[in-house]
């Protein structure tokens, strides 16, 4: 980037931040996760000059084909949405409701400014829609809706360095988004008691690729050479030896022993292991990944781990670990006559233990399919508008 486009860029961050230092007495003395944080009008005064003056950052990051999560991610919630980023920057989900899944226009409901690359879940208070959100600006923030829609642009309430296209929204340390910036892994934590702060993260390799996970502090990524990097709680451990980790991997609860980290390696082979290493080959046959993988976990007894990706032919595939390493593949365009997918595929189970993929389609719908049992079924949720 030109030395005058830096320069621009932190002049503007630190004006923003003395107009809100000088408008915002700071989060009061005792504030309760449940009373959630509130959008204050200086921020939207702030969110529109910096869009404004900043334009895109040169790390835009991946095109809304690949922004598909599910909200919220690993809890069993019965509020739920598949939300995403359409072509025009516009936050959009379908979200369940007792009649079926509805769309709906995220930004135009909530004022979000029209400029988004990514999301990913974020549980605030845990109720309705939650996300964190990722503007081609660089700039980070939450958007979510209670009892009225609310957004907050946390790069300026926690002074923090504008974010590359790695980043992910984790449910620790009362609400916490790790990103990349300037080739160094940060992280901003205490969203959801109203008190945004920065905390880079010690001796962590530069990631080199996608945030996997996230299971609360627990992250994998592609270091230097592809070597793949855990972060539980804060603790990078560099996975020494390992095959080479290409594209986003996965890493979920796991305990001693148990199967816990999926990634794709050269020649798309799929590698699993528990979180310190080391990695076998998966063990069963399964068909080869094209794109990033996703997570899902059930939590509840039995515990299992779902990894969602997509095949270069199209498919749409799940695997399923139970037990300590019991593996299941299945292709679903096979299994429940799902169409051909786009991008990378996302797994969620649900509050009744059910299992569900998500993706786009190549026709331009959003596809559900859903295990209910042991019944796979199909769902055309509607056009994605990207």
């Amino acid at each position: 980037m030109a030395p005058t486009a830096i320069a621009l860029r932190t002049s503007l961050a630190l004006l923003a931040l003395h107009s809100l230092l000088a408008c915002d007495d700071g989060p009061a003395a005792g504030v309760d996760a449940a009373d959630g944080p509130s959008v204050d009008p200086v921020d939207a005064a702030v969110d529109a000059r910096l869009l404004d003056a900043l334009g895109p950052h040169a790390e835009a990051g991946p095109p809304p084909v690949e922004s598909l999560v599910f909200a919220p991610a690993g809890f069993a919630r019965q509020a739920l949405a598949l939300a995403y980023v359409d072509g025009a920057g516009h936050v959009r989900a379908y979200r369940r409701a007792p009649a079926g899944w509805t769309a709906q226009d995220v930004t135009a409901a909530s004022g979000l400014p029209p400029d988004v690359a990514q999301v990913a879940p974020l549980a605030i208070v845990g109720s309705g829609l939650e996300l964190a959100v990722r503007r081609r600006t660089g700039e980070l923030g939450w958007v979510r809706d209670s009892a009225g829609w609310e957004h907050e642009n946390v790069t300026e309430r926690a002074a923090a360095p504008l974010a590359g296209a790695a980043f992910a929204g984790a449910d620790f340390r009362s609400g916490s988004i790790f990103f990349v910036a300037d080739g160094a892994l940060h992280r901003i934590s205490n969203i959801n008691v109203n008190h945004p702060t920065l905390f880079p993260i010690a001796g962590a390799p530069a990631p080199t690729g996608p945030l996997g996970g996230p299971f609360e502090s627990w992250i994998i990524y592609a270091g230097p050479g592809g070597v793949p990097v855990t972060l539980v709680g804060d603790v990078p451990n560099v996975l020494t030896g390992a095959p080479p980790m290409v594209g986003k991997g996965v890493i979920g609860w796991g305990a001693e022993g148990q199967q816990s980290i999926v990634y794709r390696t050269t020649g798309d082979r799929l590698v699993v292991g528990p979180s310190a290493g080391p990695v076998i080959d998966l063990p069963i046959a399964a068909p080869a990944p094209a794109s990033d993988l996703n997570w899902g976990e059930r939590r509840s007894v039995p515990l299992a781990l779902a990894v969602a990706y997509r095949t270069a032919s199209g498919a749409a595939v799940v695997l399923e670990r139970t037990s300590t390493s019991t593996w299941t593949a299945v292709d679903l365009g096979a299994t429940a006559a799902a169409p051909a997918a786009l991008g990378s595929p996302v797994a969620h189970y649900d509050q009744n233990g059910d299992l569900l993929v998500g993706y786009f389609g190549a026709d331009g719908h959003v596809h559900l399919v859903t295990r209910a049992g042991t019944t796979w079924t199909h769902a055309d949720l509607g056009p994605s508008s990207l």
